[in-house]
């Protein structure tokens, strides 16, 4: 559900976070483990990477923005996984991208936790969280730059996860179901 905002110009932030979730949900059901840790190339993204990738830093930027605990760590997933806290795959190599098979069974399951948390989130989002600024990995951004940052990614990985969708299993898998009947 996309939340109303007290700063107006998230919603449509929101809005797109809310698409974003809905087709990588529709492109990651069905798939079996071998398509999810499909990789095209040595040097490319697993759907499963990129779906868990996504949500982490949904997690990560909302949670900062807001000031509240990530779901990842404080709601047992990262323990989960087996991975730490601080895990977002930020920088990880081609190596640890083609190492990364947690169960299949917690990709959604964590993938809705954070999104649930991070829509919340953007309901409380006002004018000073927007133009507060913020220290992320790769420099320094005001809150508005970081909700902007954070679309433009996901936006980019749902794009990549559907496509790699579209490689392994064909076309057709986003048509609506009525489509495919």
């Amino acid at each position: 559900m996309i939340p109303t905002p007290t700063a107006p110009q998230v919603w449509a932030i929101a809005a797109g976070m809310e698409r974003c979730f809905e087709t990588v949900t529709r492109a990651i059901e069905g798939l079996r483990p071998d398509q999810l840790y499909y990789l095209p190339t040595p040097e490319s993204n697993s759907i499963a990477w990129m779906a868990w990738s996504l949500s982490r830093w949904k997690d990560v930027y909302t949670g900062a923005l807001t000031g509240e605990p990530q779901a990842w760590a404080s709601e047992g997933w990262a323990g989960r996984y087996g991975m730490s806290a601080e895990a977002t795959g930020y920088r990880d190599t081609p190596e640890m991208v083609a190492a990364f098979r947690p169960d299949v069974g917690l990709l959604r399951p964590y993938a809705a936790a954070a999104h649930r948390a991070a829509m919340r989130r953007l309901g409380m989002v006002t004018e000073a969280h927007l133009a507060r600024e913020f220290v992320v990995p790769y420099g320094t951004l005001t809150g508005a730059r970081l909700l902007i940052n954070m679309l433009t990614g996901f936006m980019q990985h749902t794009g990549s996860i559907g496509y790699v969708r579209g490689m392994v299993t064909g076309r057709g898998w986003n048509e609506p179901p009525a489509a495919r009947a």
